[in-house]
Formats: C-alpha cells, structure tokens, sequence
C-alpha cells in the first residue's frame, strides 16, 4: 500500500509491478487518482485521504505486507507509518524531505526511511569518489554497498596482463574476493563462461 499518488508513487509501482507484487495506492487529489489509474490499469487506485486511520483501516491496511508513506507532509508521513506499524505491516518505509526532522526517525525506529535529498547526496559523493579512485589504474569505478562493507570495482584488463588467456577459476585471488561479471569482445557473461540474457546474470 502507497499513501500519496506523487511521482515517486508512479515511479515505485511501476517496479513493484515489474516484480509481479499487487499495489494499492491513495491519493486525495480526485484528477490525480484519475490519472494513475489510467496510467496504471493493474493497480488498485483509491481516491481518498492516505493519512486518515479509518480510510487505511478500510483498505486493509492490516493486511498489507508493506506500507510507504509518500505524501507532502513529513509529519504526516512519520505518523501513519507508527499507525502501520500498530496494525502489524511488517515493511514500513516513511518518506521526509526535510533532513532536519530526522530526529523523528529515530525514536520509532524507522531503518527504511527515506530521506531523497540524502539519498542524492549520497550518489553523487560515491560517483565523485568513484572517478577519484580510478585516476592511474585500470579500475574505471567504484562503488560502494551493503552500507559501505563492500567495494564493487569495475575494471579493464590491459592488453600486457598477465592473467590474460586463463581461467578465471585458475586465477589465485584474495580472499573475500568475488568476480561476478565479465564482457569479452563486447559480450557480456558471468564470471562462469554462461553468455548473460537481457535481464542480467543468470
């Protein structure tokens, strides 16, 4: 269920749709609920107030797996997901805009809260430090995830490498290392030799 009908809504149910989970969305605005149910025939659009108790309690909101609060209001956000939380949703995920109310965060617990201008903030210092840690090697980026505790490296083998015409299973790597993905004469495969399909490793 997604409380708010903004653009990050749209852009949210169009993955969740892509991964074949039922969405329901509510939007106050009657021209815009409108608009995404045209735009999204397979989701459940209702027209109504997505910060008003009685209205989540009457979509089942209990019955939900997961619940994201878009709308314009912080506050409002940070307070219907509790409410969520209350009914038993074992996914929650407020959004707030405003850095400076990430205190209210804190006290509910909210891991999954999403705060966009951190998040933006946060993809541009890892591309700047990317590009920094590829300056004088073969390395052309970097990118860092599960929270920082692991390093994605994206390199190019030069033409005098040793390794090249080997295996990558022969090849005697570091521990804690993992090669995942290889592009051989501009064809993309996995680190095993098996060609990859349109939708990525098999």
């Amino acid at each position: 269920m997604i409380a708010g009908g903004s653009r990050i809504a749209a852009y949210l149910a169009t993955i969740l749709l892509d991964m074949n989970i039922a969405v329901k969305i509510i939007e106050k605005n009657p021209d815009e609920a409108l608009d995404l149910a045209l735009r999204f025939p397979d989701v459940t659009v209702i027209c109504g107030d997505g910060t008003d108790q009685a209205t989540l309690l009457s979509e089942n909101l209990d019955g939900m797996d997961g619940f994201v609060s878009l709308t314009d209001n912080d506050e409002e956000n940070v307070i219907i997901s509790m409410f969520a939380e209350q009914q038993g949703v074992e996914h929650v995920v407020p959004k707030v805009n405003r850095v400076e109310l990430g205190f209210l965060l804190e006290k509910p617990g909210f891991s999954n809260a999403v705060t966009p201008k951190n998040i933006a903030a946060d993809k541009i210092v890892q591309y700047v430090r990317a590009m920094q840690n590829s300056v004088g090697s073969n390395v052309e980026s970097i990118i860092l995830a599960a929270d920082g505790q692991m390093e994605v490296p994206e390199f190019r083998v030069a033409s005098n490498c040793r390794f090249i015409g080997r295996q990558v299973k022969d090849l005697l790597l570091k521990s804690g290392i993992l090669v995942a993905f290889i592009t051989h004469k501009s064809r993309p495969m996995d680190a095993r030799g098996i060609p990859v399909s349109s939708r990525g490793i098999r």
